[in-house]
Order: structure tokens, then C-alpha cells, then sequence
């Protein structure tokens, strides 16, 4: 606690009513100048300022303090022996949190002390609680960024199985639980997966991590999406805590068969189209949502997937974002969307970054839910080098 008065009797006054209720880390200053020489030397938890002192007052020594970052927040309890308003109320204009008027009262003095000192703690522990926080969070921020496959990865893969795919990933101003990624089968089948968590924060980003564990525990994706996602739901429903969930599609293109064999979990609904055509349709995305029933099952479905056919997956936030004009990008509009954009580059396109550029120019900036799109469309000039 630092002490600064001009009088030597009123500084040990003070500091004989703080002793007494066993404050003893007390520093002394004489003046102004010595108060802020003191601040700055012992950057104390408490300042009683007296106002009326030599060489610099109690006002500019608040406003100085209070103009360096690193007593912003310091608690200064002035004292005064001035009557009139004015002066009161300009010293909390310049910065002081409380006053006490002189003579000053013992009980008053140590009563106002302890409120100051346990408030300083609060809001240090506070501060402390937050960073500690802040910085959990962008650590999580970065262990989900690492769940999401980079760009060379989910290029060189569709390079092996003969296709363009394209994606783009956004993370959300909050901690959000989406992700996708790649699950290469054998030579012929390649899986593909895409998950929303319920939820944001740390919860949800600890529940990506789970569910990727539970992916990749071992390298068998079954060739039925719907006998692997009733096996993710039951071990993933005695994980997560009662009244947590998530969205998810598990599929695998054939490229000899040319099929797209999913399963889905209440997932958004899919886009297929035709780069030829130029038609595009909604899969059936129903499901329930992983985490909530234990012997839930779910569906196996199959789809030619062509040469001409290209598939469109996105999270929750492409379709439920209010856009620039006050409306969803969602049902024909999606559509009509994915169809321009087809037109526009002639088919042979990366369709999700094309896609990804589009909803952003017309989104918040700040998004409120992780945004992911991705994109596979058969590579017809890598099929006929087979």
C-alpha cells in the first residue's frame, strides 16, 4: 500500500490504522513527484492520495497514473480535507476510485482498505482466469485447424483417386466443432466425412477431438456407412456428456462403380450435380444426430457418381448465415448458386472455393458458426490415364 501525503503525522496516522488490522507491506511518498517516483519503484496494490500536496497535487498525480496502462486499474482512495463539491468531484473526474474526508475515522480507513485490496484480488484473479482461457482457446483453435486436411494433402489425394477436390475451412469467431476429411479405403474406394458439433467453445472443439479419435483409431472404414456410423454412435454416446450431439455424413465414392454409397447422421443435405447438365438436386441428409440414441441405426444409400457428376458437402453455417441481403443461402437458391457457378467456369472447377468466395463476400465478418465446404468431382482427364 503506498502512502502519499505531504504531512509526516498524517502519514503515520494512516499507517498506524492499517498496522493495527495488520497491513505492514506499507511504502511512504511526500508528494506528488515521490508518488509517482514510488508507483513506479514498488507498483502497489493500493494508493491513499492525499490531494492538496507540493510540487504536484493529488489530481495530476491521478491522471498521470491513469494514463500509464500499468495503473489503470490500481484502486486510489483520495483524502481531502477540502468542503466544497467542486473539488470532490473533479478528483473522480481525474481518476480516483473513492474518497475519504479528513480527520479521518480508523474504522472507515481499514473498512474501505479491505474492500479495495479483496476487489484488486478479484479482478487480478479475473484477469488471470481469462488469459489463462484466451489462451486454452487458441490452443484448441490450433489443434482443430491441424484435424482439417491442407490443401496439398486433399489435392494429392484426389490426384491418386482420379478426382478434383476442393474445400475451403472457416473457423468461427467463437470455438465451433465442425470438421471433414479424407479416409482412403483401398485403391478404388475413398471414404469422405464431414461433422458439426452441437455447441461452441471448448466443449465442442474437445468433441472433434474425440470423434477423430475414434475415426482414426484404426484404419478399417467400413464399405457400409451405415454400419460405421452406428458403430461411431455407440462409442461416441457413452463419451459425450447427456445433451451433446453432432451432425455428421459418412460416404464412400467407388471410382470403378462409379457410386456414392452414404449414411447420414441429421446432417445438412448434400448437392449433387451434373457439370454437363448443369442440374443439381438435395440428397437425403436425415438422420439422428450422433450421440443421442444408443442403438440408433441409420441407412446405407446409394447414387450413381459419374464422370459428370460432381458432389457438393457444407456445414450448417453455409445455409443458416444472414447474408448481406437479409436472406439464407439456402434450398434453390443453393441451387441456383452452385449452377452459376458451374455455367461460369465451365464445369472444370474448384466448385467449394468458388462457392467459399461467394457466401463470404456477402457474410458478417464475423462469422458465428464454423463454415466448412467441400467438393469432389470426378477428374475425366486422370480417369482416361488409368
Amino acid at each position: 500500500i503506498l502512502i502519499a501525503d505531504d504531512t509526516m503525522i498524517s502519514r503515520e496516522i494512516i499507517a498506524s490504522y492499517l498496522r493495527s488490522d495488520g497491513f505492514t507491506n506499507l511504502v511512504f511518498a511526500k508528494d506528488g513527484e515521490d508518488a509517482l517516483a514510488q508507483a513506479q519503484k514498488h507498483n502497489p496494490d493500493l494508493i491513499i492520495l492525499d490531494i492538496i500536496m507540493p510540487k504536484m497535487d493529488g489530481y495530476e498525480v491521478c491522471k498521470t497514473l491513469r494514463a500509464d496502462p500499468l495503473f489503470a486499474e490500481t484502486p486510489i482512495i483520495a483524502q481531502t480535507a477540502l468542503e466544497e463539491n467542486e473539488g470532490r468531484t473533479r478528483i473522480f473526474e481525474d481518476g480516483a476510485t473513492d474518497l475519504i474526508l479528513k480527520p479521518l475515522n480508523k474504522a472507515e480507513m481499514i473498512a474501505r482498505t479491505r474492500i479495495h485490496l479483496e476487489n484488486r484480488l478479484l479482478v487480478k484473479q479475473l484477469q488471470a482466469y481469462q488469459e489463462r482461457t484466451q489462451s486454452e482457446l487458441e490452443m484448441a483453435r490450433d489443434m482443430q485447424e491441424m484435424l482439417i486436411p491442407k490443401a496439398e494433402q486433399y489435392r494429392g489425394t484426389g490426384l491418386e483417386y482420379g478426382m478434383t477436390i476442393s474445400a475451403s475451412f472457416q473457423m468461427s469467431s467463437e470455438l465451433g466443432g465442425d470438421m471433414w476429411g479424407l479416409a482412403p479405403i483401398d485403391d478404388d474406394r475413398l471414404g469422405v466425412y464431414i461433422v458439426d458439433f452441437a455447441g461452441h467453445g471448448l466443449g465442442a472443439a474437445l468433441n472433434t477431438f474425440r470423434l477423430h479419435s475414434l475415426i482414426w483409431s484404426d484404419d478399417q472404414h467400413d464399405d457400409d456407412p451405415g454400419v460405421y456410423l452406428e458403430s461411431l454412435n455407440r462409442h461416441l454416446k457413452g463419451l459425450l456428456p447427456v445433451g451433446q450431439n453432432a451432425t455428421m455424413l459418412y460416404g464412400v465414392i467407388n471410382r470403378t462403380a462409379e457410386t456414392f454409397r452414404y449414411a447420414s447422421a441429421a446432417c445438412t443435405s448434400p448437392v449433387l450435380g451434373n457439370i454437363k447438365t448443369g442440374e443439381t438436386t438435395f440428397l437425403d441428409g436425415s438422420g439422428v444426430p450422433l450421440g443421442v440414441i444408443r442403438d440408433a441405426r441409420y441407412e446405407t444409400r446409394e447414387i450413381p457418381f459419374g464422370i459428370d457428376n460432381f458432389l457438393l458437402l457444407y456445414s450448417d453455417a453455409l445455409i443458416e448465415t444472414v447474408l448481406d441481403d437479409g436472406a439464407f443461402l439456402e434450398g434453390e437458391r443453393l441451387l441456383k448458386m452452385v449452377q452459376d457457378i458451374i455455367s461460369e467456369t465451365g464445369g472444370m472447377t474448384d466448385l467449394a472455393s468458388h462457392l467459399a468466395d461467394q457466401f463470404m463476400d456477402r457474410a458478417p465478418v464475423k462469422l458465428h458458426d464454423d463454415f466448412t465446404v467441400v467438393s469432389l468431382q470426378p477428374n475425366a482427364l486422370t480417369r482416361s490415364g488409368k
